[in-house]
């Protein structure tokens, strides 16, 4: 009896134990725990990418990038005289200022690698930060699918490649895509408005796209759509026009980006030796976008599909089809399909979900890895790629089939692409909830 009564006594002060830390857990902030993995996961990779490279850059944009910041209006002037190419000169207008905001000081005390790697890392961090405000908002989620939501965000490879392995802008623009769905999901569509002009202006060109779902999303949908497209349509076509007299520049239209650097269905079919004009590319793909997304978001609104979903849809609707979609540009609708996870109600729609963003993932730096490596092996590359190729080679072998690697890994792109929109239809299908007032 004596030894049955310690041992009862023992279970009864374990509970006590666990209830203890169950209820220091459930009092932490849901953005803690995601925001230290974040943190400690970016900078470990950063850390490996640093001594494998031999402490030298590894990725192409992050000269021009970091040129940017610390040249906020480089875009205004004559930026051929200034050495940027057409590409370069055709980023929105107001892209170096708005992002250069939370990386300038960085560069400021730091060495270009580590400056933006940590500003790119910030940035992250106030995407995090707004979308727990946004899952915050929805009562009808769980607490723990809250925090669910904002560990895979933490975890994704999309996430972590694009600060630690080739840092960028992209989840600068993922943070317009949020503000847009949250200003539609309270009805502030004059702030819908304000947002998408400016999202065109400082974020991507393409986020016009989302239009579309928006306007549908309103009563008006037809003045909505023609007033906010064409609003930012003639933005657009002043700032270019500006450009075309000051200094026979025309930014936007300029751009040179071969089909075969991107992930996307035409830089399939391109790596696959079906090539032809990039300008030619482009106008299809231009073309399919747009046929698709309205056909995608028209039978979405009459089948009473959330806005979140429609608007996560018609992101990887054009992401597929985009010609131009390189590697991180998933990051734009990373934090839409993740609020989808917390409204979804099949668990296997949420499993499936976090599994197809994973692959994306895996697909894009897979398909940007076996492409620099072959790159960095054959022309004359920036020291710290050829560093890595050579360490890729010692490993793989010096008759790697790379280039088959690298259509492999953008095939896996665009099927679980095409998956992901599947699910998200039968989910939002399956949710069928009014998210605004319209």
């Amino acid at each position: 009896m004596l030894v049955w009564g310690a041992i009862v006594r023992s279970m009864e002060a374990q509970g006590r134990g666990i209830a203890r830390t169950k209820s220091v857990w459930d009092r932490l902030p849901l953005w803690l725990v995601p925001l230290v993995i974040l943190v400690v996961l970016s900078m470990a990779l950063s850390f490996l990418v640093y001594r494998v490279s031999g402490g030298r850059e590894i990725a192409d944009d992050v000269k021009v990038l970091a040129r940017f910041v610390r040249e906020p209006f480089v875009l205004w002037g004559n930026y051929g005289a200034a050495g940027l190419s057409g590409t370069w000169g055709s980023f929105p207008p107001l892209l170096p200022l708005v992002f250069g905001a939370l990386v300038r000081p960085w560069l400021m005390g730091l060495p270009d690698f580590w400056g933006f790697r940590l500003g790119v890392l910030t940035w992250s961090v106030v995407v995090l930060l707004a979308l727990h405000l946004v899952v915050r908002r929805q009562h009808d989620v769980s607490r723990g699918r809250k925090r669910f939501v904002l560990v895979v965000f933490a975890l994704l490879p999309s996430v972590l490649g694009a600060i630690s392995w080739i840092p960028q802008e992209e989840i600068y623009v993922s943070l317009y895509c949020l503000a847009l769905y949250a200003a539609a999901a309270r009805g502030r569509w004059n702030l819908v408005f304000a947002l998408l002009v400016l999202s065109v202006l400082a974020g991507k060109y393409f986020l016009l796209v989302l239009a579309v779902p928006l306007a549908l999303q309103s009563r008006s949908w037809t003045r909505n759509l023609a007033l906010w497209g064409g609003t930012s349509l003639v933005l657009l076509a002043a700032y270019v026009s500006y450009h075309r007299v000051l200094y026979g520049l025309t930014p936007i239209l300029s751009h040179a980006i071969e089909p075969g650097w991107a992930v996307s269905v035409w830089a399939l079919i391109w790596n696959l030796g079906f090539t032809s004009d990039p300008r030619t590319i482009e106008a299809l793909s231009l073309g399919t976008i747009t046929v698709a997304v309205f056909a995608f978001c028209i039978a979405g609104r009459r089948s009473g599909i959330p806005l979140v979903f429609l608007m996560a849809g018609t992101l990887y609707v054009t992401l597929i089809a985009l010609s131009i979609a390189t590697p991180a540009y998933v990051l734009w609708n990373v934090p839409l399909v993740l609020l989808c996870i917390g409204f979804m109600r099949v668990r296997r729609h949420v499993a499936w979900t976090v599994v197809l963003l994973f692959l994306w993932g895996a697909g894009e730096w897979g398909a940007n890895f076996f492409r620099g490596v072959k790159l960095a092996l054959d022309t004359t590359r920036p020291e710290g790629k050829v560093a890595l190729a050579r360490l890729a080679e010692r490993f793989l072998g010096p008759d790697f089939p790379y280039h088959a690697f690298q259509v492999a890994c953008i095939a896996l792109v665009v099927a679980s692409g095409l998956v992901q929109i599947r699910i998200l239809w039968a989910a939002g299908r399956d949710r069928r909830l009014p998210e605004t007032d319209g």
